[in-house]
């Protein structure tokens, strides 16, 4: 009611809307949120996607990882617990060659095998293929609420992203392509 009154009044020309991504470790929800300058915020919508988390593109990536070095491995079977201490030191190397690929084009994993510490390069093409379906989904997220916007006369005025991801350069590029975000 205060946004109404306040537009009606000229102090603004309409209402802002934002859709909001948060990416966390497990999932990514959105929400449409609307209010006007110095008005707090109204949830209009919500949307939540499991696919995309930073800990399912850390395994994504450990997984390739440990493609590159199956060879040398204690088990030939990955979830065998003889690989579970490998297995678990390459995802926490995943996460940061992730973090790294923001900035590089390319990074190094170490992984620790019982007989030697092999170095497996991933450049950001191999990443960007493994996060590519994650993010989709994410941007599937978004065009819902972006849709309900838009049958609601809701004008969007900006999407934010937030979490551990959303400096991703897929995700930035995805979201910034024209046309529709999940096409």
């Amino acid at each position: 009611m205060a946004v109404s009154a306040a537009i009606m009044a000229g102090a603004i020309s309409r209402p802002e809307a934002v859709v909001v991504l948060d990416i966390g470790s497990c999932a990514t929800e959105a929400a449409l949120v609307t209010g006007a300058k110095n008005h707090p915020g109204r949830i209009e919508a919500t949307s939540r996607t499991d696919d995309l988390g930073s800990a399912g593109l850390d395994r994504a990536l450990a997984r390739h990882v440990l493609e590159q070095v199956r060879g040398h491995l204690p088990a030939e079977d990955l979830p065998d617990p003889v690989n579970r201490a490998i297995v678990e030191d390459v995802i926490t190397a995943c996460g940061r060659a992730r973090e790294d690929l923001i900035r590089h084009p390319s990074t190094i994993v170490h992984v620790q095998l019982p007989a030697a510490r092999v170095p497996v390069r991933i450049v950001r093409a191999e990443f960007d293929t493994l996060a590519h379906e994650p993010i989709r989904a994410a941007l599937r997220a978004i065009a819902d609420l972006m849709d309900h916007a838009r049958k609601n006369h809701i004008a969007v005025d900006t999407i934010l992203l937030t979490g551990e991801i959303a400096r991703t350069p897929l995700l930035t590029e995805l979201i910034s392509a024209p046309g529709p975000p999940a096409s």
